[in-house]
């Protein structure tokens, strides 16, 4: 179950304050979404409400092609996608130019896990130095992809940039005339989580996964209420407002998008 403190009325979105508002809310959730459960509990004497979130999201961004298109190596995916956020991100401010583009040049490291890697190759142990961000199965289905899955032991709804965040926290680089914060949320919402809750994975045999010389555990909790995840969401959208902050998300991922594309028109 996560916590987590929503924002203040003035900037907030379905979610309201007051029973009488709160049953549309609740009631279209539930359409959108059946498996997220959400509940506001007021707080006597407070003006803030509190959500907790249970299950997971029916938003999946993403689809199996997403992976299983042509073998792409990690690194050549990651460069080409810095390439397309530089030129998208083009007239903005400096540091947040930058942060764009650092954005996309780390979005995918999480896919070093081990065991994401094996699943990319149809469940096949591989070498650290042989990491590749999509695989050529084209033809599988989704039962086999599941089946790649379980022989690779890559925990099920696992989240790759979640992993990719938290190998940026635990890095202890500096990173120099950049937005932090906004960094790991760009990374850690690359395709639609983290707005503000991360889903809950349970990793039943953590890796720590390396990535060059950062490492990081492949449980690093970031769903629980005090990672930073949500405070982070609520703080970016008050320094960039609802608009900047999703037209940033949006470059890193439309780079994403596009790289991808040409990956595939190149195969």
């Amino acid at each position: 179950m996560l916590v987590g403190r929503l924002p203040p009325p003035c900037i907030r979105g379905v979610a309201h304050t007051g029973p009488a508002k709160m049953a549309p809310s609740l009631a279209a959730t539930n359409t959108l979404c059946n498996s997220r459960v959400l509940k506001l509990v007021e707080q006597p004497g407070d003006d803030e409400s509190w959500a907790a979130i249970t299950g997971r999201g029916s938003f999946d961004q993403e689809s199996l092609r997403c992976y299983y298109t042509t073998v792409v190596r990690l690194d050549s995916h990651l460069n080409g996608c810095m390439k397309w956020a530089d030129a998208f991100a083009v007239g903005l401010p400096d540091a947040v130019h930058k942060t764009v583009i650092l954005a996309a040049e780390l979005h995918d490291i999480g896919k070093a896990d081990p065991r994401f890697q094996a699943w990319l190759r149809g469940g096949n142990p591989i070498k650290p130095d042989e990491l590749i961000a999509k695989s050529g199965r084209t033809g599988q289905s989704a039962a086999a992809v599941e089946r790649a899955r379980t022989l690779a032991g890559y925990p099920k709804r696992a989240r790759h940039e979640l992993l990719s965040v938290a190998l940026i926290q635990n890095s202890g680089a500096v990173f120099d005339d950049i937005d932090f914060d906004l960094l790991l949320h760009l990374v850690g919402s690359h395709h639609g989580r983290c707005r503000p809750f991360a889903p809950v994975v349970e990793d039943t045999k953590p890796l720590n996964v390396l990535y060059g010389g950062w490492q990081a555990s492949s449980d690093h909790q970031l769903e629980r209420v005090g990672s930073g995840v949500c405070d982070r969401f609520w703080r970016l959208t008050r320094r960039y407002g609802w608009y900047g902050l999703a037209y940033l998300e949006a470059l890193v991922r439309l780079a994403d998008c596009r790289q991808s594309e040409a990956e595939q028109n190149h195969a």
